[in-house]
């Protein structure tokens, strides 16, 4: 089962410095047997996809991108990065890990397309929320 969210270890993490812009994180693909939550605190291979234009591991993310938010009287900080693509892929994807390849395959957020999504000697995208309110990884100021 994959229930989506930021790791919990990550939060502490990034309070202790743990992770740095020019790490390299990567995103990998898993089926709906995987056993990912906000408790994950690495990545491991165990369930995760297999196909035509996938390797293991998943893909390296680009498009680093932190910022400020503000809407409806809420203020905080984001973290996203570029939505990735596996072109020319045959795969079955159920969810998705982000984890710090730099730092120990140390895991960053889950996430899960609520069912299979697949794709078939085509792309397979995954889309990543906009940068500010509604992004992958936001902390709320009080």
């Amino acid at each position: 089962m994959i229930t989506a969210g930021v790791c919990e270890s990550y939060y502490e993490e990034i309070l202790k410095g743990t992770h740095d812009a020019g790490d390299t994180y990567r995103m990998a693909l898993f089926g709906k047997d995987a056993a990912l939550s906000p408790l994950t605190t690495v990545y491991s291979p165990s369930k995760e996809i297999s196909g035509k234009g996938y390797e293991q591991g998943g893909q390296v993310l680009t498009g680093f991108l932190t910022g400020r938010w503000s809407e409806g009287g809420k203020r905080g900080a984001y973290l996203t990065w570029s939505s990735p693509q596996w072109p020319k892929s045959t795969i079955t994807a159920f969810g998705w890990q982000i984890y710090n390849a730099s730092k120990g395959n140390k895991s960053v957020v889950v996430g899960t397309f609520k069912k299979d999504v697949t794709s078939t000697v085509g792309p397979f995208d995954v889309f990543l929320p906009f940068p500010g309110a509604t992004a992958l990884i936001r902390l709320q100021l009080p």
